[in-house]
C-alpha cells in the first residue's frame, strides 16, 4: 500500500510488506504515538499500513486517528472566532492513499462510524461537531444528528451546548433553548452555556410581534409599546448573561463560528427593538479582555521603503528595521517617531494563532463597544473614547485613510461633548499627521500584506 523506503528527516520508513510480522494493532499503536508526537504524516503512513492488514481494508479506529492526524495538523483545536477558518477539506479520500484529494476531516469521523461494528469514541463526535459547525460551509443539520448520538452515549455539558449551537444557528431557538436547559443541568457553572441561553433569548425578543399586531402589551420606561413576553425574556437574557460574565465567558468557544457569543450578545442587547445598551457593552467589553490587546500581536517587518531599510528618530536612533520581528504597537510607534507613512513599512502577522485578539476584529468590537457606551442612559464617554482610540490604531498599522478619519471625528466630537479640550488637544497631538517640511514619507505607497 505504501512504497517503502520513504524518507522522514533522517529516517527511512519501510512499509509493512517488508516486516511481514507486524500486525494491524502494532500499526495503529505506531500511528497514535506519531499522532502524540505530532508527526502527522507518519501517523498516516503507519495508519494506512494497519488498514491495509484489516479485514475488507476497513477499520474504523483506522479511519477516526486518520480523521484526528488531519484535524490535529490544521489546528482546529486552537480554532477561535477571531481566527482565519482552518481548512477542513481537500485531503485524500478516506480508503486512498492518491493524490485525489477530495476528502473532508467529517468523512473519516462519518465512516468510521459507519463500519460494522463502528467505532465509538465521544472525542471523534465532539471533534467531526467542531469542524461541521465552524467550517467555512457550515453543516448545522448534519452536527445535529452527530450531537443527538453523543448526548444519548455520554451526555455532558458540552455535548448539549454544542447542541444547542447547532440549532442556535440552524435558527431553531426553542430547541437551542432546550438543549441549553440540559446542559445547565449537568453544569450549571459553564459560562457558555449561560451565554448561548442569554442570546437565545434575545432572538426569542425579537421573533416577537409589535404590540400594535398582538395586543394587549406593556409599556416601558422610554414610552415604547412591546408583547407581553418582552419583560421577562429580556430579564431572562440579562440575568443569563450576568452570569456568563461572571463565569469569565471570553472568546475562547467549544463550538466557535465567527462572531464569537459575547459579540452576539452585544449585537442583540442593541438591537433597536431591545436597547439595552449597558449589557452590550459589558458583553463585547469583557470579550475584548478575555485575551491579551490586539496591540499586542507580533508581526514581522517584511521590508521597509526607506535608505538601508531602516526608519529612523532623527539621525542616528533607529526605530525600525526590516526582519525585525514587533509587537503592532512598537511598529505604530516607531512609524510615528520617524515621521513617515504607515505605506512605508510592509508587514505581516507572526503567526495567525496568536492569543491576543486579531486585529481587525478586535477594531471591530472596539467600534460596537463605543456605540454601546454612547448609547447608555448615562454614556461612559472614557470607554467610548479608549475604544475609538484602539479602532483608531488598528486602522492606523492597516493603513486605513477612512476608517481613521472617522475614528478621528468621532474622539474630538466626545472630547466636545465631555467638555475636556485638553483632552481633545492631546488626541489631535497624537492622531493628527505632521507637518514638517523634512518629512519625506510617501515614496512608494506600498502596503502591507497583513492577513487576519
Amino acid at each position: 500500500r505504501n512504497p517503502g523506503g520513504q524518507t522522514y528527516g533522517d529516517e527511512t520508513y519501510d512499509s509493512w510488506a517488508k516486516t511481514p510480522n507486524s500486525t494491524e494493532e502494532l500499526k495503529v499503536l505506531l500511528g497514535k504515538a506519531y499522532l502524540h508526537n505530532k508527526q502527522f504524516s507518519k501517523a498516516r503512513m503507519h495508519l494506512d499500513d494497519a488498514m491495509a492488514r484489516a479485514k475488507d481494508n476497513k477499520s474504523g479506529v483506522v479511519l477516526s486517528l486518520k480523521g484526528h492526524t488531519h484535524y490535529m495538523e490544521q489546528k482546529w483545536y486552537a480554532y477561535r472566532c477571531d481566527r482565519e477558518i482552518p481548512k477542513s477539506s481537500g485531503f485524500p479520500t478516506p480508503y486512498e492513499t492518491s493524490i485525489t484529494l477530495n476528502g473532508s476531516i467529517d468523512d473519516f469521523y462519518t465512516k468510521a462510524m459507519q463500519q460494522k461494528p463502528p467505532y465509538i469514541d465521544v472525542e471523534q463526535y465532539y471533534r467531526l461537531s467542531r469542524v461541521l459547525i465552524g467550517s467555512r460551509s457550515p453543516k448545522f443539520p448534519a452536527a445535529q444528528r452527530e450531537l443527538i448520538k453523543a448526548c444519548r452515549l455520554q451526555p455532558s455539558a458540552t455535548t448539549w451546548l454544542g447542541l444547542a449551537v447547532a440549532y442556535y444557528h440552524d435558527k431553531m431557538y426553542v430547541e437551542a433553548e432546550h438543549a441549553c436547559s440540559e446542559a445547565l443541568i449537568l453544569d450549571n457553572d459553564n459560562g457558555e452555556v449561560w451565554g448561548l441561553t442569554a442570546v437565545v433569548a434575545l432572538r426569542q425578543i425579537l421573533e416577537l410581534p409589535s404590540a400594535s399586531v398582538a395586543p394587549p402589551g406593556v409599556q416601558l420606561d422610554d414610552g415604547r409599546i412591546v408583547d407581553m413576553a418582552f419583560l421577562p425574556k429580556l430579564t431572562e437574557a440579562t440575568e443569563a448573561m450576568r452570569r456568563a460574565l461572571a463565569l469569565n465567558l471570553g472568546l475562547v468557544e467549544s463550538f466557535p463560528r465567527d462572531v464569537c457569543i459575547l459579540e452576539d450578545a452585544c449585537n442583540l442587547f442593541g438591537d433597536d427593538k431591545i436597547r439595552a445598551y449597558d449589557m452590550a457593552a459589558a458583553a463585547v467589553r469583557r470579550a475584548l479582555a478575555s485575551v491579551p490587546d490586539c496591540m499586542s500581536t507580533l508581526v514581522v517587518i517584511k521590508d521597509v521603503t526607506k535608505p538601508h531599510g531602516e526608519l529612523r528618530k532623527g539621525v542616528d536612533t533607529v526605530v525600525l528595521r526590516k526582519g525585525q520581528v514587533v509587537e503592532l504597537a512598537h511598529m505604530l510607534h516607531a512609524v510615528q517617531e520617524s515621521n513617515a507613512e504607515m505605506s512605508a513599512v510592509e508587514w505581516h502577522l507572526a503567526a495567525l494563532d496568536q492569543a491576543p485578539c486579531m486585529p481587525l476584529s478586535a477594531q471591530r468590537m472596539n467600534l460596537k463597544q463605543a456605540v454601546a457606551c454612547e448609547k447608555q442612559v448615562d454614556p461612559e464617554y472614557q470607554s467610548a473614547l479608549d475604544a475609538y482610540d484602539q479602532a483608531w490604531q488598528v486602522a492606523f498599522v492597516y493603513n486605513q485613510e477612512e476608517d481613521k478619519v472617522k475614528a478621528f471625528e468621532n474622539i474630538k466630537r466626545l472630547c466636545d461633548a465631555m467638555g475636556a479640550p485638553e483632552k481633545k488637544k492631546e488626541y489631535m497631538s497624537r492622531m493628527k499627521p505632521p507637518t514638517r517640511k523634512s518629512d519625506t514619507r510617501g515614496a512608494t505607497g506600498r502596503t502591507n500584506t497583513a492577513a487576519n
